[in-house]
């Protein structure tokens, strides 16, 4: 699956919902990832990386429900986020953000949208790199464990916050001085692949079918 279109964008946003408000767990979710294996080459160690660094903020989500003694609900958010981000983090593997950001120029969104979901990827990209230097350099430096190791993760979160309102201020200065006028992109046409439509009729059936089963 080397080409991408604005269908994938309408594939993620059925996977996302039918996975996100099933009151039960499918393992036919994992049909979808397993066929992506198929389509694209995906970096597996590198893939595993950025799940490991996103399960870090699931893990709060988690965390905050287990206190309430709720497992059986702990386990569902914890699947349903990482077969979520799994599968996004595969089908748009090896995209760009511009390139990400023209996929919803061809559904015709604005082009303030447009430039709107390509800086917040810009700054996605940057705070996951952040956090991973500000990680190793406190697993090198031995963190410790229990309330002392939270607290460390605590102060990095802030430090993420305190440098995006950096980044963002110093961009909109740039931005200001080089006249941008709310495109980034040029308008783009709408397009469709075998590999992509073939995708989309496989989540569909995977997310309808848990609810047949119920009628």
């Amino acid at each position: 699956m080397k080409n991408h279109g604005a269908l994938s964008l309408i594939i993620t946003a059925i996977y996302s919902f039918g996975v996100g408000v099933s009151a039960e767990f499918s393992p036919i979710f994992a049909l979808p990832i397993l066929l992506l294996f198929c389509l694209k080459k995906i970096a597996v160690l590198n893939l595993l990386k950025k799940i490991f660094f996103l399960n870090l903020f699931v893990a709060f989500a988690v965390f905050s429900v287990m206190l309430t003694r709720n497992y059986e609900l702990a386990l569902l958010i914890a699947l349903r986020a990482n077969f979520i981000m799994l599968f996004n983090l595969m089908l748009f593997a090896g995209l760009k953000e511009g390139q990400i950001a023209g996929l919803f120029s061809e559904l015709k969104f604005s082009a303030k949208f447009v430039s709107l979901v390509y800086f917040s990827l810009f700054f996605v990209e940057i705070l996951r790199r952040e956090l991973g230097i500000r990680l190793l350099a406190l697993w090198s430096r031995g963190a410790g464990r229990g309330l002392f190791r939270l607290k460390a993760y605590a102060n990095i979160v802030a430090l993420l916050v305190i440098l995006a309102l950096k980044k963002s201020a110093s961009l909109e200065l740039t931005l200001k001085a080089r006249g941008f006028k709310s495109q980034i992109l040029w308008e783009q046409k709408f397009r469709a692949f075998g590999a992509e439509i073939f995708l989309l009729i496989c989540v569909i059936i995977c997310v309808i079918l848990p609810y047949l089963e119920f009628l």
